[in-house]
Parts: structure tokens; C-alpha cells; sequence
């Protein structure tokens, strides 16, 4: 499947010279430079940031380009000023495809020191500054937010070909829903949840207990604050799920809430899945309230990518963890 990738961010922070490497390291790609789509228009030309500007026209010609290309299987990098609406649009348009968003940022001693070294009448000064914390005003999901100070353009383009935080999902594709919401699936998640962490070697009779045991316990818990599941799922298909238990550890009784369950299903592995499923549910906690959630695993600097932070190692040779949210 063909690739977009939709960069944006403030004056000076690198927007065309990180696009143009991106689109450099595919082997069938196009860099579609939306400053240069919008200057297209000669007669009757109005500047984007003046209320007669042709905006409108712009976004469908590029959002039709971007289509064509990646019917034919071209990666598209795409570069503009992209405000939630316009996201929201491409999401709407091009669902169906790959997507990942970058909002491109450095500070500003960085933001500074690159003004400082392009000609002197092309220079924005503290006018860079200005659009650098507007940017930051706009409200956009922090995951797709990325800082790439201190980088080279080499290192900055790795971290976006490479970090799932950037996925998108278009309305055409997965969406996240509380399980509260989507009640049919408690019995196939308790399913998944006795395969996955319950004891093996049972009895068909004693998986079936487990099972029962399960779902009464998803469904017991559905109103508790401290409990929570949500599923990722493709049309009515689940992808995924993942909760916040009261607790989850016997030998820390005392700690609480907890981030627990992480489950993509086996066909659905390896395409950033986890990383939404992540997102929703440290999105879920913050707005419970919560300060801070926290989890266990054997698994070794897996969930340090989503912003774990070691804290010690427990008994059964797990390791416990914490994140801010």
C-alpha cells in the first residue's frame, strides 16, 4: 500500500528540506509542495492568509493529486500549512491509504539560528517566533508533534519513517470505541484474554469456565471509574483492545489505576496498531482524572516507546512501570 506522509509546521523549522529527503528515500515517491500548488492560480490570485483566497479550489486540486498518485502506488509527501479541519478532510478523502501526520517543530534558539543563516531580506526574525507559538495554540494531538531540535535532517526523517506515534486512521478505516459502547464483543475478548494470559493445558470444560468467568467480570466492572476496555475495530471487526484495571498487581495493591490487556490480533500485527490503541487509552486516563497509570511486563524496551519509565522489578521477574499523563 502506497504511503502518505502530511507534514506541516510554523516558518523555518525544516518542512521542505525534511520532505524532500523523505520523498528521496522511497523508491516510487512524490513530494507535492502545497506552496507551490497555491501560486498556480495567476489571474485572481489572492494570499491564503487574506479572506478572499482561493483555499477552497486549493485543497480539492491537491487532495485529487494526492489520490492519483497513490492509486498508482507513489509514496506522497505532502507540505503545507495543514490546520485540524484540512486533517480531517484528507481523513475523510484518503482513509483508505496510510497516513501519517507530522507537525514539525524545533524551539526557538533553533528556530533562530536557522532564520539567521538565509539572506537578509528573506529573513522573519522574531516574526518566526510569533508563528512558532501559534503553531502551538492550534490544538493538535501531541503524538503528532514532533520536536526535531538538536536532529539532522537524516535523523529527523528516521524518526518519522520509522515511529508508529504518527499513524493516522481515516474514518474509512479503525476506530476506537468504548466497550460499554460495543457490548457483542465481551465474550471474544474474554476469549482472547483466557488464550493470551490464562492458564494453559486446560479442559475444553475448564476453558469454557475460565471464559464465563471472564465475561462476567468485563461486565461486572463496565460502571467501575477505575475500569475500563476499549476496542479497536476495523468496520465490525475487532482489531484490538486494551484497559485500565483497579489493579493488576497482587505485590503493589497499594498502586492504582493500571494499563493493562494491550492485545492486537495476530493478522493485524506490525502496522501501528498498538500505538493507537496506547494513545486511546492514555487519552482515556487523563480524562478520569488520573495523574499517572501503571504497568508490569516481561517484555524487554517495548513499552519505553510509548513513554514508559522503569521503576523497579517485582518478584515474579516482570518489571514495573509508570507513565505521566
Amino acid at each position: 500500500m502506497a504511503k502518505l506522509y502530511v507534514i506541516t509546521g510554523p516558518a523555518g523549522v525544516g518542512k521542505s528540506t525534511v520532505s524532500k529527503k523523505l520523498a528521496e528515500k522511497s523508491s516510487k515517491s512524490v513530494l507535492i509542495e502545497g506552496d507551490e500548488i497555491y501560486h498556480q492560480v495567476v489571474g485572481g490570485y489572492v494570499a491564503a492568509w487574506k479572506d478572499e483566497n482561493h483555499l477552497d479550489v486549493f485543497w480539492k486540486v491537491c487532495i485529487d493529486m494526492i489520490r492519483t498518485y497513490l492509486e498508482n502506488g507513489y509514496d506522497v509527501v505532502f507540505n503545507y500549512i495543514v490546520s485540524l479541519d484540512n486533517l480531517e478532510d484528507i481523513k475523510r478523502n484518503l482513509g483508505d491509504s496510510e497516513i501519517k501526520f507530522v507537525v514539525l517543530m524545533v524551539d526557538e534558539d533553533t528556530l533562530l539560528s536557522r532564520d539567521a543563516l538565509r539572506d537578509e531580506d528573506c529573513q522573519m526574525k522574531e516574526r518566526c517566533v510569533v508563528l512558532l507559538n501559534s503553531f502551538r495554540s492550534k490544538g493538535f494531538d501531541e503524538r503528532f508533534v514532533f520536536d526535531s531540535s538538536g536532529l539532522s535532517v537524516d535523523e529527523t526523517v528516521d524518526v518519522i519513517e520509522n515511529d508508529e506515534r504518527f499513524l493516522v486512521w481515516g474514518d474509512n478505516m479503525l476506530k476506537i470505541f468504548n466497550l460499554v459502547e460495543r457490548p457483542e464483543f465481551i465474550e471474544e475478548i474474554a476469549i482472547l484474554t483466557r488464550k493470551e494470559w490464562g492458564p494453559k493445558n486446560l479442559s475444553e470444560d475448564e476453558f469454557q469456565e475460565q471464559v464465563r468467568r471472564a465475561v462476567s467480570r468485563i461486565t461486572d466492572n463496565l460502571d467501575n471509574p477505575y475500569y475500563c476496555k476499549l476496542v479497536l475495530l476495523d468496520d465490525d471487526k475487532l482489531v484490538g483492545f486494551i484497559s485500565i484495571f483497579e489493579n493488576d498487581c497482587d505485590e503493589k495493591p497499594d498502586l492504582k489505576p493500571w494499563y493493562a490487556t494491550m492485545y492486537v490480533k495476530s493478522e493485524y500485527r506490525g502496522n501501528g496498531y498498538s500505538r493507537i490503541l496506547n494513545d486511546a487509552i492514555l487519552a482515556e486516563a487523563k480524562k478520569r482524572g488520573f495523574e499517572k497509570i501503571y504497568l508490569k511486563s516481561d517484555l524487554v524496551n517495548y513499552y519505553e516507546k510509548f513513554g514508559a519509565k522503569y521503576l523497579e522489578d517485582l518478584s515474579d521477574g516482570e518489571k514495573l512501570y509508570y507513565m505521566d499523563l
